[in-house]
């Protein structure tokens, strides 16, 4: 395969500057980019692909820059993450993907799979005896065994719903797994809870909560028989189950990368663990919980996953000299997710899709 030393460079240049510099620089992403349109259009004037090829490439390209911009937008990575993101779909010729489905989500799964296993270890290995008591007791609190419930019940439905959809008129073969609806799962209800975090869903007293009791409802009335299965069951729980963990291993993991900075000291790009809110008696700190949290609509940041702005510091550092704030912000360490990129473009590429699909076909 031409692209394969390709995907290999841009995979180790961009995996080292993630980890040692904590940034995905452009001009990779512009080479990958460049190196894409060169080799096909040699291989489109060799006869070895037609403009239909060049046309299906260029749209895939296309839906990833959008994708990889909405993940941003929800807050799971970077810009640069994104963009790298974009550069391995321009990469991965069409021909690699010998398993049936889009693309898209067979990388995308091959991506954010790997990252939460990740999390879920590194969480296990790095605390002690006492804090996986208290991650077990947080975990089995009725208010987050209530939200994950809820999320799995509602959300799942929506997401089994698009599947039916794409698989009826556009992949009748689209693989469908455990694993890769909780991918999806997770990042369509991070998109809620920005879409309700919004000026005008709150103006009219919607929120993320409000949204999914009436997504179950739904359901119940127009998915009544299904709930009758017994496998139906069985599969809620075990997805249940699976997603309370990632997202107790999220909000773990945040507690493990966190510095406290001095406010003086802050640099524009570094990611905040707490957010500073403004009340009625002043201002007041409040932990995010996760990386997918974003700040209130009553908080002085305008940050995003890409971290503190200039505007966020001049914000900070005034109310710091005015003794309105504490000397210090918790700022969360940045986890390089260039390596899990690479990693996911790599196994796209080995197991022409999905790397989940090719595990549970070994035990089917």
């Amino acid at each position: 395969m031409l692209f394969l030393p390709l995907i290999l460079l841009l995979g180790i240049v961009t995996s080292y500057d993630d980890i040692k510099h904590g940034k995905i620089r452009n001009r990779y992403i512009i080479y990958a980019l460049v190196a894409s349109v060169i080799v096909n259009s040699i291989l489109f004037f060799a006869g070895l692909i037609d403009f239909s090829y060049i046309i299906r490439l260029s749209a895939t390209v296309l839906f990833a820059l959008i994708i990889g911009f909405f993940i941003w937008y929800i807050g799971y990575w970077s810009a640069g993450d994104a963009k790298l993101f974009t550069a391995f779909t321009a990469l991965i010729p069409l021909t690699a993907y010998k398993q049936p489905g889009n693309p898209l989500l067979h990388l995308i799964v091959n991506i954010f799979v790997p990252i939460f296993l990740f999390f879920i270890i590194y969480v296990l290995i790095r605390t002690n005896i006492q804090q996986k008591m208290g991650i077990v007791k947080r975990t089995l609190h009725w208010k987050n065994i209530a939200n994950y419930l809820l999320t799995i019940f509602s959300i799942g439905w929506i997401v089994s719903f698009l599947f039916g959809m794409l698989k009826n008129s556009i992949y009748p073969n689209l693989p469908q797994n455990m694993l890769i609806n909780l991918v999806c799962i997770m990042i369509f209800s991070s998109a809620l809870m920005k879409l309700s975090e919004m000026n005008f869903m709150k103006r009219i007293g919607v929120d993320y909560l409000k949204i999914t009791i009436a997504i179950a409802l739904l359901r119940i009335v127009f998915n009544f028989q299904q709930m009758l299965l017994l496998s139906f069951w069985q599969n809620f729980i075990i997805t249940t189950l699976i997603y309370g963990l990632v997202m107790i291993a999220l909000n773990e993991i945040s507690d493990l990368f966190i510095n406290h900075v001095d406010i003086p000291l802050l640099k524009e790009g570094m990611i905040p663990a707490e957010d500073v809110i403004k009340t009625k008696k002043g201002y007041i700190k409040q932990k995010i919980s996760s990386y997918s949290q974003m700040s209130s609509s009553k908080s002085i940041f305008e940050a995003n996953a890409d971290g503190l702005t200039k505007k966020d510091i001049k914000k900070l550092n005034g109310l710091y000299k005015k003794r309105k704030i504490e000397e210090h912000l918790a700022v969360q360490q940045t986890i390089p997710f260039a390596p899990f990129i690479s990693l996911g473009a790599l196994l796209t590429v080995v197991c022409g899709g999905s790397f989940i699909t090719i595990i549970i076909s070994l035990f089917s």
